[in-house]
C-alpha cells in the first residue's frame, strides 16, 4: 500500500513527546514491511537538517506562502512544509494555533499531489490535523487525494483544538453543514479533534484500555458521546527497540544485555549526580503536568524521599518547577533537571532501579516500556497504557488516584528492592516484546479493511 502519515511533530526532525516518536516509529516499521511510506509534517524553524524546498505550494484557501522539501531516510520519505507560520522559538502555545495548522491541513493534499504521492491510506494524528479529515471529503482538494482512506488516531483526548467556528469554516471553505454537532461543532466552537473523529473512515487510540476509558464520561473530556457513535479501535504503541536498547545504546558507559550488566550503569548514574549507591534509585522522566499525576506525587513526595534516592528529568508546569527546584535543595538524595536531555534520560533509564508513573490518565505511555527494557522496574497506577502494559509481575501498580496508594506501591518496591521478588520483576521486563512490529502488522491490517 501507500501509506501517508500526518503529523505535527516528528522524531529527529520535531519533538515534544511521545508522538513524535511514534510518527518516527511506525512509518519505519511499515516500510519494513514493504509498503510505500512518507511522512508529512511542518518544517519549523528548530529543524537540526533542512531539507531545501523543491518547490512553493500554490493552494486554495492557503494564504501564507509555503515551501515544499523532502529526504529520504530508512526507506521513508520525509515531507516537510515550510511556512512563516511555523517560524517560532516552539512548536506550540501560540494564540493562533488552531489557524496555523489549519493552513497546514490545507497545505498537505496539494504538497502530495505536487510530489505526485497518491496514497491509499493517509493516517492522521491528534488534534492539529483533525481538519484534513473534512478537507479530504469535503474540500477543493486533486481527486486523487480524495480517494484516499483516513484513519485518525487520537494520543491524547485532553488537547482538542478549540477555535470559533465560523473562523475555521472561513478559513476551510468547507460546507456549513459540517459545522453542526454530528460534525465539527461542539459547544458553539469548531473543535479541531472531533473533526478527525467524525469524518475519518476509522478511529483509533493508542492502547486498548485507554480506547475504553475515552467512551466513558469520565475519560472522554466532552467527546465521549461522539466517540461511542463512531467506535474506537486500541492498538498499543510500541517502542523503537533498536534506539532503545542497552546492549547498544550509544549514551551509556557500558552496555549491557541482562540485570547483572546493569549495576555498572546503576553505578555510573549515581556516581555522575552525587547520589548514595546504597539506596535504591527511584526516576521519573516526565512532561510535568496534572496528567502525569503530580498531586499525589507531590504529596507522598516526603515521605518518598526518606527511603528513596529521587532524580527527575522533565519541565512543564511552573510551579512544579519551583516546587521541585526547592524540594532539592540541600537534599544529597534528591536530583531534579528541568527540561529533557537526551543522553541523560538514557543514562537514568539504565541506572534507575525503579521508575515511576502515578498517572491521573495515561493513553498509553512509552517511558514505562523503555524502562522495563532496560531493567528498570515500573511503579505505575494502573490506568490506560500502563494497565496494558505493567502486569503486577513486571513492576508494583496500584488503582486508587491517591498519595496513600501510591505511598503503598512504592513501599512494597522498597522492602523487596534487593531481594527475588523485586529482581524477577525486573528480568521479566527486560524480556517484554514492545518493538513495532506487532503494531505496525496491525495497522496494516486495518488499513486493508478500510
Amino acid at each position: 500500500m501507500n501509506i501517508v502519515l500526518v503529523s505535527s511533530e516528528v522524531h529527529p526532525f520535531s519533538k515534544t513527546g511521545g508522538l513524535a516518536d511514534v510518527a518516527s516509529a511506525l512509518p519505519l516499521a511499515l516500510a519494513s514491511l514493504g509498503h510505500t511510506v512518507t511522512v508529512v509534517s511542518p518544517w519549523y524553524e528548530s529543524l537540526t537538517r533542512h531539507p531545501f524546498p523543491q518547490f512553493n505550494l500554490d493552494a486554495p484557501h492557503v494564504v501564507d506562502q509555503m515551501g515544499v522539501g523532502q529526504l529520504e531516510e530508512g526507506g521513508v520519505r520525509w515531507v516537510f512544509l515550510s511556512s512563516p507560520l511555523f517560524e517560532r522559538d516552539t512548536y506550540y502555545g501560540y494564540w493562533d494555533d488552531a489557524y496555523r495548522f489549519t493552513q497546514f491541513c490545507l497545505a498537505v493534499p496539494h504538497a502530495l499531489e505536487g510530489l505526485a504521492i497518491h496514497p491509499d491510506v493517509i493516517h492522521l494524528n491528534d488534534w492539529q490535523t483533525g481538519l484534513l479529515a473534512p478537507i479530504l471529503r469535503f474540500g477543493d482538494v486533486p481527486d486523487n487525494q480524495r480517494r484516499a482512506k483516513t484513519v485518525f488516531t487520537i494520543h491524547n483526548l485532553a488537547y482538542q483544538g478549540r477555535w470559533g467556528l465560523r473562523d475555521v469554516l472561513g478559513w476551510t471553505g468547507l460546507p456549513d453543514w459540517t459545522g453542526q454537532p454530528n460534525g465539527l461543532e461542539m459547544n458553539g466552537d469548531a473543535n479541531l479533534l472531533k473533526a478527525g473523529v467524525w469524518y475519518a473512515d476509522r478511529v483509533t487510540t493508542v492502547s486498548p484500555r485507554y480506547a475504553w476509558e475515552v467512551t466513558t464520561p469520565e475519560g472522554g473530556f466532552g467527546l465521549d458521546g461522539a466517540l461511542r457513535t463512531r467506535g474506537v479501535t486500541g492498538i498499543l504503541n510500541g517502542i523503537d527497540s533498536s534506539y532503545w536498547n542497552p546492549a547498544t545504546d550509544k549514551y551509556l558507559e557500558t552496555n549491557y544485555s541482562t540485570l547483572e550488566g546493569k549495576s555498572a550503569a546503576r553505578v555510573a548514574l549515581c556516581k555522575a549526580l552525587e547520589l548514595d549507591p546504597s539506596r535504591p534509585t527511584l526516576a521519573m522522566i516526565t512532561r510535568l503536568s496534572e496528567q502525569k499525576g503530580l498531586s499525589i506525587f507531590f504529596a507522598a513526595l516526603e515521605a518518598i524521599a526518606y527511603d528513596w534516592n529521587i532524580v527527575i528529568l522533565g519541565s512543564g508546569d511552573a510551579g512544579a518547577e519551583s516546587a521541585l527546584h526547592w524540594f532539592g535543595q540541600g537534599r544529597e538524595n534528591v536530583y531534579y533537571n528541568n527540561g529533557f536531555v537526551e543522553p541523560l534520560a538514557h543514562r537514568i533509564y539504565a541506572g534507575a532501579d525503579a521508575f515511576l508513573m502515578p498517572s491521573l490518565f495515561e493513553p498509553c505511555g512509552l517511558a514505562q516500556m523503555i524502562a522495563m527494557r532496560y531493567g528498570s522496574v515500573p511503579i505505575v497506577r494502573h490506568v490506560g497504557g500502563l494497565l496494558d502494559t505493567v502486569p503486577e509481575e513486571k513492576g508494583y501498580t496500584f488503582s486508587e488516584y491517591s498519595s496513600y496508594a501510591l505511598l503503598g506501591a512504592v513501599g512494597r518496591a522498597k522492602a523487596e528492592w534487593g531481594k527475588p521478588a523485586f529482581t524477577n520483576r525486573a528480568i521479566r521486563g527486560m524480556q517484554s516484546d514492545f518493538s513495532w512490529d506487532t503494531a505496525a502488522k496491525q495497522y496494516v491490517t486495518m488499513y486493508a479493511g478500510l
